[in-house]
């Protein structure tokens, strides 16, 4: 069997590989505020790190909207992994989330946003896109609140670029966009403390992906968030 042979066989399973990456490692990080501190500010940014597919960090930016009947924050998320190089990497989500309901400090709320999500590799340059949702029902007072949340997460397409090393070794290799039919789910609870102008966050949670049928290789994921309310 020769070298070439088996590097070209090796590649073929990178790129499957990379393909079940794409579809499931986006993240389902729900947006998290206290409801019931929202109606004294106009803005809201975070920084945040956490456990989530690995090891991650980013940075959120919200603009709140009030109406009679709901309270509507579109808001912009950026987020990267830890690794040598900031910019082979990174995700960044347009969305908007939703309070419609806020009875007796019971608060319901979605969110629900577009992402662009970026993975470099040293064979392939992959750039997805998708949809991203979620719903929350929790607890809100001034200095705590507590709820749970399920989000779904899925990528619709995925551009692969190979590298010239690859397309050498694996002729047949094609760019282009290919579409993806994974998705993941998140169930997990939401919880912080409030001072003034600032929230200090906890989300942990379980992860599952192909509707419930599996799970990933880290299937749980923990993040907290520095919230700053202007």
């Amino acid at each position: 069997m020769s070298l070439k042979y088996i590097y070209i066989k090796y590649s073929k399973r990178l790129l499957l590989v990379s393909l079940i990456i794409i579809s499931t490692i986006s993240n389902t990080k729900a947006q998290v505020y206290n409801w019931h501190r929202i109606d004294s500010s106009s803005s809201i940014g975070s920084v945040y790190v956490g456990l989530n597919f690995g090891l991650i960090y980013g940075l959120h930016y919200g603009k709140i909207i009030k109406s009679k009947k709901a309270t509507y924050i579109p808001f912009i998320d950026i987020s990267l992994p830890t690794g040598n190089k900031v910019i082979d990497d990174y995700k960044v989500k347009l969305g908007t989330s939703v309070q419609f309901l806020n009875r007796n400090n019971w608060v319901l709320s979605s969110d629900v946003s577009f992402f662009n999500q970026k993975i470099q590799q040293s064979f392939v340059k992959m750039q997805s896109i998708g949809l991203e949702s979620g719903l929350q029902f929790g607890f809100f007072k001034e200095k705590w609140f507590l709820n749970v949340k399920i989000s779904n997460a899925y990528s619709l397409a995925t551009h692969l670029k190979h590298s010239e090393a690859y397309r050498e070794n694996y002729t047949t290799a094609v760019n282009g966009w290919y579409q993806n039919s994974a998705n993941n789910i998140s169930l997990g609870i939401n919880t912080g403390y409030s001072f003034k102008n600032i929230d200090i966050t906890l989300s942990p949670g379980i992860i599952k992906t192909n509707g419930f049928k599996s799970s990933p290789l880290l299937p749980f994921f923990a993040t907290t968030n520095l919230n700053y309310r202007f």
